[in-house]
């Protein structure tokens, strides 16, 4: 048999981080499946006792043969696991292969996550949307009130005492409880 070393790298070709490079250096072909399994080093562990750990096989995001070896690249299902922290000892078996060896997990940068972008308006444009509200609500309450048995007249008269109403220009007031 070849002597296969593992290796596990960072995968830089992912800026956005929350990515791998799993390294099989030396193995001379292709294995028949790119199927690979991630098991904690210490035998007494389980992955089912380890909440968020990759376990079973899995199946790469890509892979690649060159003379050098062979390359399992893995995503953020595995590399953002809360369970392989950097200096984890795994062991990363590649069964069609037959390659099993015991690596340290390496820091990988977390998958940086878009930011929702905040929207910021001028005083000015936030009131004149405002505007646009009341007046589209102003309309919706005149359509009703053309209709018998609905509009304000129907519930009982304007706003009840406690209750908030808005106005015109989008401020709100609270009646006067006299």
């Amino acid at each position: 048999m070849n002597d296969v070393s593992i290796e596990i790298r960072e995968d830089k070709s992912h800026p956005e981080g929350g990515h791998a490079v799993i390294r099989l250096s030396g193995l001379k072909t292709r294995p028949r499946s790119d199927a690979f399994v991630i098991e904690p080093a210490d035998s007494s562990l389980s992955t089912k006792d380890l909440k968020g750990w990759p376990a079973g096989e899995r199946t790469p995001l890509k892979t690649k043969m060159d003379p050098a070896g062979f390359e399992i690249m893995v995503g953020p299902d595995v590399v953002e696991s809360p369970v392989l922290l950097p200096g984890t000892p795994v062991v990363i078996k590649v069964p069609a292969a037959g390659v099993s060896g015991e690596v340290l997990w390496p820091d990988i940068t977390p998958l940086r996550r878009q930011k929702i972008k905040r929207i910021i308006t001028s005083t000015d444009r936030r009131d004149a949307l405002a505007r646009m509200n009341t007046q589209g609500l102003q309309k919706q309450q005149n359509a009703g009130a053309a209709r018998p048995g609905s509009g304000p007249a129907a519930s009982g008269g304007a706003v009840a005492r406690g209750a908030t109403a808005a106005v015109p220009g989008g401020k709100f007031f609270r009646p006067s409880s006299s």
